[in-house]
Formats: C-alpha cells, structure tokens, sequence
C-alpha cells in the first residue's frame, strides 16, 4: 500500500489551478468591483440629474418653512457633496469641508466662479449647520438657488446634443 501512495504524484497542476483562479477572482473583486458594478447598474443616470431629483425631493420638504433650517443645510450640502463625488470624481461626502477645501486647491476641475460659488455656500452652510446661527428663509432659498444653479453651471453636458 505504501508503494502504491509513492508512485502516485501529487497533482500539483491542480493546486496551482485553484491558486491561480482565486488570485484573478480577488483581483477582480478588490479592483473591479467598482466597474463591474457601474457595468452591471441598470440606466446609470447622469450626476445632475440624480442631483435634480434629490433638490426636488428636499424642495418638497419645506424644511426652512417648518423651522427646520439646520436640516435643510444638511441635506442640501450633503446633496452637492454627493453631486461633486460623482460628478467630478472628488468624493466629499465623508470629509469636513476643511478637507474638502483643502482638497480642491490639490486638485481643482472647477473654473474660478463656480469654485468660489462652493467655497461660499461651504462656509454659510457650515456656519448653519454648526453654530445658532439661523438665517430667514429668504437666504434658505437663495442658498437653494444658488445649489441648483451651481449643478445647471457645471453639468456634464452631452456633446450629441450639442
């Protein structure tokens, strides 16, 4: 019986087989997983008008008119956080603005108003969101505005079209 074990050989083809295969599977997953997932995503819709949808769903909130203006500045910040990591690839969501901002002067895709338009709404919204400071609902709405008008400023727009 121990003759027959020394002659058979170990079939190393195959553990290199199985080796070889899960090495690509977690290649795949750890680098591809993004793409694959983008790929696979049914109608990926372009950022602004994922950011549309969300400025209407937060408009219909009537935030700033119920006294709720401190939420009103998280969802419409976290709206154009969302807006610019999809949009222009620099992922905010999960920086303070301070990191953010110093972030842009690193790598900045933005002309120079729409970079101070940012810069401008970052400082207001952080001085609502973290201090008693509660503007009128005036200023809520030309912060809105101004959020809306900085997506219509610098959407991706498609060359087909024009």
């Amino acid at each position: 019986a121990a003759l027959a074990l020394n002659q058979r050989a170990f079939p190393w083809w195959l553990l290199w087989t199985v080796l070889g295969v899960g090495a690509v599977a977690i290649g795949i997953w750890f680098f591809g997983r993004r793409r694959i997932a983008e790929l696979l995503a049914p109608g990926h819709l372009p950022a602004h008008e994922v950011a549309y949808a969300a400025l209407t769903e937060l408009a219909s909130k009537k935030l700033p008119e119920n006294g709720k203006v401190k939420e009103f500045y998280y969802e419409l910040s976290y709206i154009l956080r969302e807006y610019v990591g999809n949009r222009f690839q620099l992922f905010a969501v999960n920086q303070s603005t301070e990191e953010f901002l110093q972030g842009l002067t690193e790598n900045n895709p933005f002309d120079g108003n729409s970079e101070t338009i940012l810069r401008d709404f970052a400082e207001l919204a952080d001085t609502v969101k973290y201090s008693r400071h509660r503007p009128d609902s005036t200023v809520a709405d030309e912060s809105f505005g101004v959020a809306q008008s900085f997506v219509d400023t610098t959407k991706q727009v498609n060359k087909e079209a024009a």
